[in-house]
């Protein structure tokens, strides 16, 4: 959201409110049309402490705000929830939405998978769209188990997709599509350019179900017209006979009569035969009658058999008629396909509109991912080995181990450097070796297991290498003999004894603690930080969507954009003069200052860039010249706040937005300059306002390997963290360098102690004081009580890793692996 700098803090809000919350709130005052009025806002802030109770309350956006501001609106409250609590926006959103539209809107509702199946067709496979932790074949399986699609009957296919898997995948649809059967096609992300033959297969199943259809249709309207025709014929036939019969009681009738007369005139009055009151007309004719319907019921079995016999014979016409021939092969209508992918952007478009798209997240929080965890197994999984007691209580373990790393990601970089597909499959493979072992080892091979759990089962997915040292350090301690003596799992959470399936069942509901990041081994800042994340990427989305229906360049955006472009471009530095630099440098240039030159040569490449692209874009803006696609990208970028991509390519890595951005491109140039009036570096470098720091720790290296004939290829850093601050630094550095510039996240360098400690509660990132970094031969450093602190160049670590600075720690070095402790350049609060 907007902010306002400039405004200083109070006194009374500095140790609660940081400066990033008062630059928002400054910004919230400038909003009109409440009561009371925001403008109000900062004063009261600084004079009510009651806003500090509520501010530092658990769920804030529970409670009412302080005096007479509980009377704004529930829109107008979680604005001011943003600025001081921004970590709680997001819960706050979910209750406004379920207080505004209702709660079914914010509310997961799971539906089951055999819904989902009704709506599927030949046709129309199924689609799952993957998240980490989260296994589709399971349930398929299951329900086609169900519906008697299976592996024995060959009515079941899985088909993991994978370099050489393609022909594989092939000739299972093929099966099922000739033989009726269920084909599950994994991972079809891996193999992008098949993907584009698969879209053509199934617009060829398209094609041929299409065919089948229609000559279903034409097959079905020539039985219906052979039964009309039957049944027509029947009617005429039925309507023929009974003229036939009314012309005949006729034709009976006249001869009654005459016959009649004769008798009166020759016999006078003589009286009538018995049987002639028949002729009155009651019996006999209700007798023809019932002749007569007799005769139409049997005229109508005669027509129903007759609608019926085209039925019975229509399959020797069918064969003969070349309208209902089928030019193709014919498929099975039990034909269906289940696909399974990871969000990517190699699933082409046909693929994706064909399909029904299904999407599951996994539980949320240690205790559903642990009894998930739990459940993959069958009852009593342990009962054909031989050492239940340890098969139990290691299982336990694996099954918490297994609900930490998928659930940690949520914790973003601090969780892990990179985002990894862990499922179920690795927990059970882990337990089918662990039961292996067990059996064929006289004792537990520890170390073993720790290995090949870590390094190959759950470290086959593991590309970064830290992130491997982290998956180690849980194994170290959750794979021990500590946890068949009930030791904690987590922080109190015990390893349970011995029990039975369903008392592990009973003991994760009642005794797994509330959760919290400390169950993950966690400071409880992280949950501000990933919530604080969280809500920053929805307000992102938002802003983009919003910009994206905004219509290009018109209105407001045009003035905003052209306000930011004018003091972008009267802010912009001067080159440095490369080439006088390079004459006034000795030919024997120190390492340090090789480094310097080549970060003078990086800035001016990335102004140059920037000028002439800003340049391009004014003359846009003025109708100079037409916009192309790159100057609306640029245009776009700058009134969304984000650094544009074409700067960034050349720039150095950095994830604050473009205003913070710039501000901090000026900071490190007037490093440079400083540089280039002594052509040394300063007393203190800030190393965090290198593009590339990497070059200046090596360069360390090499000064210090040069000056005492080391080897550089056995040279380590070492570094002493100091007391001071950087208006404390009176001379450069005897050995090494001064540097400063870093934060520490997940724990803070105790400057008494002389060691890394926990972080105080809502301190984020504490900064590093001045550290002073030498270098020596590694095989005369002790790396006793030492923690290898990993150093990243922004929060979003992975990509942006520098290398490993030794800390002091008075705690075992695991607690801060777990804890995801680094040292970060560059933060953005």
């Amino acid at each position: 959201g907007p902010r306002k700098y400039g405004v200083d803090r109070p006194d009374t809000v500095v140790d609660w409110i940081p400066e990033p919350n008062w630059a928002a709130v400054q910004a919230l005052s400038e909003v009109d049309g409440t009561t009371p009025p925001f403008e109000k806002l900062p004063d009261d802030l600084s004079e009510n402490q009651r806003w500090r109770l509520w501010a530092e309350t658990e769920k804030p956006e529970d409670e009412k705000l302080p005096g007479d501001w509980k009377n704004l609106t529930s829109f107008q409250r979680l604005l001011i929830l943003r600025c001081l609590r921004p970590d709680r926006i997001t819960a706050a959103l979910e209750g406004f939405v379920a207080e505004q539209i209702g709660k079914n809107y914010v509310s997961d509702q799971a539906v089951p998978l055999e819904v989902s199946y009704q709506d599927s067709t030949p046709t129309t496979p199924m689609f799952f769209i993957l998240s980490p932790g989260v296994d589709p074949v399971k349930p398929v399986e299951t329900l086609g188990t169900k519906l008697g699609f299976t592996e024995d009957n060959n009515k079941f296919f899985n088909v993991s997709l994978g370099q050489g898997q393609e022909p594989v995948a092939e000739t299972a649809m093929e099966t099922c599509f000739l033989h009726g059967g269920w084909s599950m096609l994994a991972n079809i992300h891996l193999v992008a350019k098949w993907l584009l033959r698969l879209e053509k297969i199934f617009e060829n199943y398209a094609v041929i179900y299409t065919k089948m259809a229609q000559v279903a249709k034409k097959r079905a309207e020539k039985r219906a017209a052979k039964k009309r025709a039957a049944m027509a014929a029947a009617e005429a036939e039925r309507k023929k006979k009974e003229e036939e019969e009314r012309a005949a009681r006729a034709a009976a009738g006249e001869d009654d009569e005459e016959g009649g007369d004769e008798d009166d005139e020759e016999g006078g009055n003589e009286e009538p035969p018995a049987e002639e009151p028949a002729a009155e007309g009651e019996e006999p004719t209700s007798g023809e009658a019932g002749s007569g319907e007799g005769e139409a019921e049997g005229g109508g079995e005669e027509s129903a058999a007759a609608a019926d016999a085209p039925e019975e014979e229509e399959d020797d016409d069918d064969d003969d008629d070349p309208e209902l021939q089928l030019d193709v092969q014919k498929g099975s209508m039990d034909f269906r396909v289940f696909l399974a992918a990871d969000p990517s952007q190699n699933i082409p478009i046909g693929v994706l509109q064909r399909c029904i798209k299904i999407t599951s997240e996994p539980p949320s929080g240690l205790k559903a991912n642990l009894v998930r965890a739990f459940k993959n197994f069958s009852d009593e999984p342990w009962e054909n080995s031989s050492k239940q007691q340890e098969f139990k209580g290691i299982l336990f373990a694996l099954c918490f181990f297994h609900a930490c790393i998928v659930e940690r990601k949520k914790f973003g970089a601090q969780g892990w450097n990179r985002a990894y597909p862990f499922n179920p499959g690795d927990l059970t493979t882990c337990v089918d070796v662990l039961a292996n072992n067990l059996e064929d080892r006289p004792k537990i091979p520890w170390e073993d297991l720790q290995y090949v759990f870590g390094e190959i089962m759950y470290g086959g997915h593991i590309t970064d290498d830290l992130d491997r040292v982290l998956c180690a350090g849980y194994l170290s301690f959750l794979i021990s003999p500590d946890v068949l003596e009930g030791a904690d799992l987590a922080s109190g959470f015990p390893c349970p004894p011995p029990l039975s399936y369903k008392e592990y069942l009973q003991y994760i509901e009642d005794v797994t603690p509330v959760e919290s990041p400390v169950l993950y081994g966690l400071h409880p800042n992280a949950e501000i930080n990933f919530r604080t994340v969280q809500g920053d990427t929805l307000f992102k989305v938002i802003n983009e969507l919003a910009s994206a229906g905004g219509g290009g360049a018109g209105g407001g955006a045009a003035e905003k954009v052209r306000q930011t472009l004018d003091e972008i471009t009267g802010s912009l530095p001067e080159a440095h003069n490369l080439a006088e630099i390079a004459e006034r440098l000795e030919d024997d240039r120190t390492p340090a200052q090789h480094v310097f030159y080549q970060e003078c040569e990086r800035m001016n490449g990335l102004v140059a860039k920037m000028r002439v692209t800003l340049a391009d874009l004014d003359l846009g803006l003025k109708g100079a010249l037409s916009m192309s696609d790159k100057m609306q990208q640029l245009f776009d970028d700058i009134n969304l706040n984000v650094v544009p991509e074409v700067w960034a390519n050349v720039a150095f890595m950095s994830m604050r937005p473009l205003a913070g951005w710039f501000q901090n491109l000026l900071e490190r140039n007037q490093q440079l300059m400083d540089f280039t009036m002594e052509l040394a570096p300063p007393k203190v470098v800030y190393v965090s306002y290198f593009f590339n720091p990497n070059a200046f720790l090596t360069a360390i290296m090499q000064a210090m390997a040069m000056q005492y004939s080391y080897d550089l290829d056995q040279m380590t850093l070492v570094t002493e963290v100091t007391k001071k601050w950087p208006d404390q630094i009176d001379s450069p550095a005897r050995e090494g360098s001064h540097v400063f510039g870093m934060f520490m996240e997940g724990a803070r360098w105790d400057i008494a102690a002389t060691t890394v400690d926990e972080s105080k509660m809502k301190e984020l990132y504490p900064k590093m004081p001045v550290m002073t970094i030498k270098s020596l031969p590694a095989s005369k450093v002790d790396y006793k009580d030492l923690y290898a602190c990993p150093v990243y160049k922004t929060q979003g670590r992975g990509p942006g890793y520098v290398g490993l600075l030794h800390l002091k720690s008075k705690v075992n070095p695991r607690t801060w692996v777990v804890g995801g402790v680094a040292l970060l350049m560059d933060v953005v609060e």
